[in-house]
C-alpha cells in the first residue's frame, strides 16, 4: 500500500491492514474525521453515523487506542473549526427597516465585489459597503452584503466600481418548504443579508466611482475584444454563447432552452467552470510538454514528461481561474490540480486519491464552512468516484488496454469505454447529491463520450488560440476565424441536442428524494461492494481468519446500509397507514399551491404557484421536490382553480414529468402563449383530456373524503377571470375540513353565498391571497373557521393580506397564518370530527409544531 506521513506507525497499521478499499492511509482518515466534525455542527446525526461507518470499516485489527484518540480529537477539531467559521446570523428583525415594510424605493449605493451572469441576459452582483438614501434625504447603512439581480442590463459593472441604483430592497428570504433548498442560510454564509432586483434601465443605474480593480479591467477589455471578434453581443448564436460560457464563465447569452437541453443530456457540468475545465487546461500542458519533447528530446533527461506537463499547465490554469473571475469552484479545482501536480513532482504514487485528500484538507483548514457548499461536495464526490474507478478497475482497464494495442479502432473504442466508465463512476458517486438537490436523473451519460473529446481536443484549443491571438491588434482579426470555427462546432452540437429534444430522446426521470439516511446507506453500500470486490481480487493479502472477520464486518455494515436506505420509505408508509387527511399550503411566494392527501395515500395538487419570469420554475424547484419527498412522482390529479400564472405555471412541470391521473380546471385557458403552448403539449404527450368542474359536482376522493365544488355555475358571468375560480370545500364524512375559494372577488363571493349549500369548515384559505377586493366578513361568518390562511409573497408589492382583511378577521376573532411568516403550513386530520394538527416550517405561532 502507498505510504503516507505516518506510514509505519502503529496508527498506520490499524487502518492499512485488511484491505480497505480504496486503500487509504491514516492521515486521509483524519481528513474524513475533520470533515465529519464540520458537518456535525449542522447535521450531527448524519455526521456521527457516517463517522461510525468509517470506523467500522477502517479498524481491521484490534482497536488501537492511539487511532481512537487521534480520530476523536480531529473530529472535535473539525466541529470547533466550523463553529468558529460560521457566519454571524443577525436577528431577522434587525434586518428589516420601516421603509422596507412600506415597500419604498430607495437610492442604493455600494461597491461591486463580485459579478456573475446567468441564463437569458441576467447579471448577479454582490455589493458591499451598502448605504441607502430615502426620498427625504435620510441615509442609513445596511449590514453585510446585498445580492443584486439585474435582468437585461444596460451595461456591465466591474468589481471595484461604486454604483448607485434606485430600487426596492428587502432581507433575503427563502421559500420554506419541506425538503427544499435553504437559500437564507446559503447567502448568510457568504455575508449576504439583503436582496434587490432591477430590470433594464428602470433603476437609473449609474457608476459613482469608476475604480475597477486592475485584473477586472483587463479581463473586461479582453472579453469585449472577444465579443467584437464574434460580431458583437447582439444576436449571438447559441454556439457563440456557449463559447463565452466556456472561456469566461459568462452564461448570460445562453437561452434557458439550451441550458435545459444540456441538463437533460447530462452535460450541465460542461457549462459550470470547474474541475472539468481545469482538466482541459492540464491537457494543454500535456500537449505542450509532448511538443517540446519532440523539439528537444534531451529535455526529458532532466525532467520527465509528466512533470514537464505540470509546469506547463500551472500558468494556464492560473490564467483560466482569472478569466473565470476566481469562482469558488475554479479555485478549488485549481487547488486540487496543485495537489496532484505537487505529488507528481515528488514522485508519489496514487496521485489521484492522495491529491484529492490533500486538496480537501487544505480547503477545509482554511475555510471549514466550504464543507457546506454544494459545489465542493459535488467536486469531491465526482473525483472520489473517478479515483475508485481508476484504482479499483485498474486490472480490467489494463486488460482492455492490452487488447486495444493491435488496431486503431480498438484503441479508439477502448478510450471511449474508458471515458464512459469515468463518467459513469462520477455520476454513480454523485447520485444522492443529484437526486436530493436537483430532483432529476438522466440516463444520457453517453453524450459525454461525444461531447467531452470534442470540447477538450477541438473546441477549447481553438478557443484558447483565438483568445491568445485576440490579445494583439496585429493578430486580432485572425482570432475571429478560430472563434468562428469553435462556435460552428458548438452550434452543431447544440443543434443535435435540439433535434433530440424534439424527437423526445432527452427524457429524464423524477426519482423519489429520500433524504440523508438513503444517501448515507447508498454510499456505505458502494464502499462495502468495492471492499468485497477488492477482497476477491486479493484473497491472499490477508490471513484466512482475519479475512473472514473482516468480511463479516463488511456484511454487517452493508446490512446497516440497506436499513438506512429503506428507513425513509418505511417512515412514509407508516405515516400513510395512520390514515390521515393532510392539506399542505406550500410556500411558493406570491402565488398559491396546495397538496391534498387522503387516508389511502392518494394525492391531489391544487394549483402550483408561478412567477412572471420563465427563468425560475416554481413547479420544478419547489412543488416537485415537495411531492417527491420519500414518494414516487405520481399524482392522482392536478386541479387548477383558474389559469392565472401564479396558480397554473407551477403545475406544468408536474404535468410534464409526473404520472398524473387527470387534469382538472374551470374551463378557462391561460392567456399567455407560452403557458398555453406548454399546457397543450403536456396534455398531448400524456394523451389526456382536461376535465371541467362546475358548481354542484362532488368528487369522491375515497374513504369518505370529498371535494364539493361550490362555484362557478354554468350561468355565472363576470369580466374578471378571478371570479371564475373554482371554489371548493374539503369534507370528510360530511365534516367540513377546509374551504378553498381560489381567487374569487366580491361578485363571485356574493354569488356563492346566495347558494343553498354548506360553507362551514375548520380552515379557510383566504380568497385572492387576502386581497382588499376579496374582503368579506359575510364569508368569514358563513365558513366560521377556526383559523384562516393567506398564501402570498414576503413583502409582496400588493401588501397581501390587506389591512382590511386583517381587521375583519380580527373582529371575527379568527386567527391568521401566512406563508411569509410561517412557511409551508400543514394541517393533518386524524379523524373527521377532530381538530387538525398544525405544523409549520417556520416557528410562527405558539400552538404550531415545527415541520421537519
Amino acid at each position: 500500500m502507498p505510504g503516507g506521513p505516518v506510514q509505519g506507525t502503529s496508527l498506520q497499521s490499524n487502518v492499512s491492514e485488511g484491505g480497505w478499499f480504496p486503500p487509504l492511509v491514516a492521515w486521509q482518515f483524519l481528513v474524513l474525521a475533520f470533515a465529519g466534525g464540520i458537518l456535525s455542527l449542522e447535521y450531527p446525526l448524519p455526521a456521527l453515523l457516517g463517522v461510525a461507518v468509517i470506523l467500522a470499516l477502517a479498524i481491521t485489527k484490534g482497536r488501537g487506542l492511539l487511532f481512537w484518540l487521534v480520530f476523536g480529537l480531529v473530529f472535535a477539531a473539525g466541529y470547533g473549526a466550523a463553529f468558529l467559521d460560521r457566519p454571524a446570523f443577525p436577528d431577522p428583525d434587525s434586518l428589516l427597516r420601516p421603509w422596507m415594510v412600506e415597500r419604498e424605493k430607495v437610492r442604493v449605493t455600494g461597491r461591486v465585489e463580485q459579478v456573475s451572469s446567468s441564463y437569458s441576459d441576467r447579471l448577479r452582483l454582490t455589493l458591499v459597503d451598502v448605504s441607502c438614501e430615502l426620498e427625504d434625504g435620510t441615509r442609513g447603512e445596511l449590514p453585510g452584503k446585498v445580492k443584486w439581480s439585474w435582468e437585461y442590463p444596460e451595461f456591465r459593472p466591474l468589481p471595484g466600481q461604486v454604483v448607485a441604483l434606485t430600487t426596492r430592497i428587502r432581507p433575503v428570504r427563502s421559500f420554506a418548504d419541506p425538503g427544499t433548498w435553504d437559500t437564507e442560510t446559503y447567502w448568510a454564509r457568504q455575508g449576504v443579508f439583503h436582496t434587490c432586483y432591477t430590470r433594464e434601465d428602470k433603476a437609473d443605474v449609474s457608476v459613482v466611482q469608476d475604480t475597477p480593480t486592475f485584473f477586472s479591467k483587463v479581463r473586461n477589455g479582453l472579453f469585449e475584444r472577444f465579443l467584437t471578434r464574434l460580431g458583437g453581443e447582439e444576436n449571438l448564436s447559441q454556439g457563440q454563447a456557449m463559447l463565452a460560457a466556456l472561456l469566461f464563465g459568462e452564461r448570460m447569452y445562453l437561452d434557458v432552452a439550451t441550458a435545459d437541453n444540456m441538463a437533460r443530456a447530462s452535460l450541465s457540468h460542461t457549462l459550470a467552470l470547474s474541475g472539468l475545465h481545469v482538466g482541459f487546461m492540464a491537457l494543454f500542458g500535456v500537449i505542450l510538454a509532448h511538443a517540446v519533447g519532440r523539439l528537444r528530446p534531451g529535455l526529458y533527461l532532466c525532467m520527465p514528461r509528466p512533470k514537464l506537463a505540470v509546469l506547463f499547465a500551472a500558468p494556464l490554469i492560473l490564467i483560466y481561474v482569472w478569466l473565470g473571475q476566481g469562482s469558488p469552484s475554479l479555485v478549488r479545482a485549481a487547488i486540487m490540480f496543485g495537489s496532484w501536480g505537487l505529488l507528481l513532482l515528488l514522485n508519489r504514487g496514487r496521485v489521484l486519491m492522495e491529491g484529492l485528500f490533500m486538496a480537501l484538507a487544505l480547503i477545509l483548514i482554511f475555510s471549514p464552512s466550504s464543507m457546506f457548499d454544494l459545489r465542493l461536495q459535488l467536486s469531491a464526490m465526482a473525483v472520489a468516484g473517478i479515483g475508485v474507478f481508476v484504482e479499483g478497475f485498474g486490472p480490467w482497464r489494463k486488460r482492455v488496454g492490452n487488447w486495444a494495442q493491435d488496431a486503431l479502432w480498438r484503441r479508439m473504442l477502448a478510450r471511449g469505454l474508458d471515458l464512459l466508465g469515468v463518467s459513469v463512476a462520477a455520476n454513480v458517486a454523485l447520485l444522492p447529491l443529484v437526486v436530493e438537490n436537483f430532483g432529476e436523473l438522466t440516463p444520457h451519460l453517453w453524450t459525454n463520450v461525444v461531447w467531452l473529446p470534442i470540447l477538450g481536443m477541438v473546441v477549447m484549443p481553438l478557443a484558447v488560440l483565438g483568445l491568445v491571438l485576440c490579445m494583439s491588434s496585429l493578430t486580432s482579426p485572425l482570432a475571429g476565424r478560430f472563434f468562428d470555427a469553435a462556435a460552428w462546432i458548438l452550434d452543431g452540437l447544440c443543434g443535435g441536442l435540439t433535434w433530440m429534444e424534439g424527437q423526445g430522446l432527452l427524457q429524464v426521470s423524477i426519482p423519489p428524494r429520500p433524504g440523508w439516511t438513503w444517501g448515507l446507506g447508498y454510499w456505505t453500500l458502494l464502499v462495502c461492494g468495492m471492499f468485497l470486490l477488492q477482497k476477491m481480487a486479493r484473497r491472499a493479502a490477508v490471513p484466512g481468519k482475519q479475512a473472514r472477520i473482516n468480511q463479516w464486518r463488511v456484511w454487517a455494515v452493508a446490512l446497516f446500509a440497506v436499513a438506512c436506505m429503506a428507513w425513509p420509505f418505511v417512515q412514509e408508509q407508516a405515516r400513510i397507514v395512520r390514515g390521515q387527511v393532510t392539506l399542505t399550503v406550500l410556500d411558493v411566494g406570491q402565488g398559491q399551491s396546495l397538496v391534498l392527501e387522503t387516508p389511502d395515500g392518494s394525492r391531489t395538487l391544487i394549483d402550483g404557484g408561478g412567477f412572471l419570469t420563465d427563468k425560475f420554475d416554481v413547479g420544478k424547484a419547489i412543488v416537485a421536490k415537495v411531492l417527491t419527498r420519500n414518494r414516487q412522482a405520481v399524482l392522482d390529479r392536478i386541479v387548477v382553480s383558474h389559469p392565472d400564472l401564479d396558480h397554473i405555471r407551477g403545475t406544468l412541470y408536474p404535468l410534464e414529468r409526473f404520472e398524473v391521473g387527470e387534469y382538472v380546471g374551470n374551463g378557462k385557458l391561460p392567456g399567455g402563449e407560452w403557458d398555453l403552448a406548454r399546457l397543450e403539449r403536456a396534455l398531448a404527450d400524456a394523451d389526456m383530456q382536461p376535465q371541467v368542474w362546475r358548481a354542484g359536482d362532488v368528487i369522491d376522493l375515497g374513504q369518505g373524503v370529498a371535494l364539493e365544488v361550490l362555484h362557478p355555475s354554468p350561468d355565472f358571468e363576470s369580466t374578471k377571470g378571478n371570479d371564475h375560480s373554482l371554489v371548493m370545500r374539503l369534507t370528510w364524512q360530511g365534516h367540513g375540513l377546509a374551504y378553498l375559494p381560489g381567487d374569487v372577488e366580491t361578485k363571485a363571493i356574493n354569488r356563492v353565498l346566495e347558494e343553498d349549500v354548506e360553507h362551514e369548515a375548520q380552515v379557510l384559505l383566504l380568497p385572492h391571497h387576502g386581497s382588499k377586493s376579496s374582503t368579506s366578513p359575510e364569508l368569514y361568518q358563513a365558513v366560521d373557521p377556526d383559523l384562516a390562511v393567506a398564501s402570498c409573497g414576503y413583502l409582496n408589492y400588493w401588501r397581501f393580506p390587506s389591512a382590511e382583511v386583517r381587521q375583519a378577521l380580527e373582529e371575527a376573532d379568527i386567527p391568521l397564518l401566512t406563508t411569509p411568516e410561517c412557511g409551508a403550513i400543514r394541517f393533518s386530520w386524524a379523524a373527521p370530527d377532530q381538530e387538525p394538527e398544525i405544523q409549520t416550517m417556520r416557528e410562527c405561532m405558539g400552538s404550531a409544531q415545527y415541520m421537519r
